[in-house]
């Protein structure tokens, strides 16, 4: 919003990765990427590679003239990039009504707890819609009877009370589902972010199961 206000124009999502020259999804509208290039077939597949059901979420595919022919190894060795032509981006997304496809998060870093796949980014989306909250990560803690549970930590805004971690689990209790909701948050300095400004999750999980210790 305060983007839009200043420049006069809304920010839109894209997909990209380097493996994917030119293949970009790109948004009309912010939110979701709503269009491919000219030459490239996407698809949503689950763990076993079947159709995603609309709706429902499921790896990003993408193949085309665009996609990389491999990864260059060294002197005559070039390692295949893609899967049956496919190339899996290890991103999660879920098709919309139309076209529309909208991002979950990285394959890699989905929560399992219990048998139940949770997306870290949609618990950040909940924390940090907070007005207490400036910033936050969420990440998974090992456990030996559900395999892994949910962990966060926030950085507080400027004023924030020391209640104030206790304020931000109530209310996100009431947006989420019960095995959704962190089960510890910690309040830190600054979130961890690499070099590219991603959140760190490893970073983060290590600091603080560090501390628990």
């Amino acid at each position: 919003v305060d983007f839009e206000a200043i420049f006069g124009a809304p920010l839109s999502n894209i997909w990209a990765a380097t493996e994917v020259v030119g293949s970009h999804r790109h948004g009309l509208q912010p939110g979701p990427v709503t269009r491919i290039a000219p030459g490239a077939q996407v698809r949503l597949v689950d763990d076993e590679g079947r159709e995603a059901p609309r709706g429902e979420v499921g790896e990003f595919l993408v193949r085309g003239p665009n996609v990389t022919v491999g990864y260059w190894v060294g002197p005559d060795r070039i390692d295949d990039a893609t899967r049956d032509g496919w190339f899996y981006s290890g991103d999660l997304m879920r098709q919309g009504e139309g076209d529309e496809l909208w991002f979950v998060g990285r394959k890699k870093d989905t929560i399992m707890r219990g048998g139940s796949n949770i997306s870290p980014v949609e618990v950040e989306r909940v924390l940090l819609s907070h007005p207490l909250v400036r910033d936050a990560a969420v990440f998974a803690v090992p456990d030996p009877v559900l395999g892994q549970r949910v962990a966060a930590v926030v950085q507080l805004s400027s004023g924030a009370g020391s209640a104030a971690l206790g304020n931000i689990l109530r209310d996100t209790k009431q947006q989420l589902a019960d095995y959704k909701v962190p089960e510890w948050v910690w309040a830190v300095d600054a979130v961890p972010r690499n070099s590219l400004g991603k959140v760190d999750r490893r970073a983060a999980a290590t600091a603080m199961l560090g501390k628990a210790a």
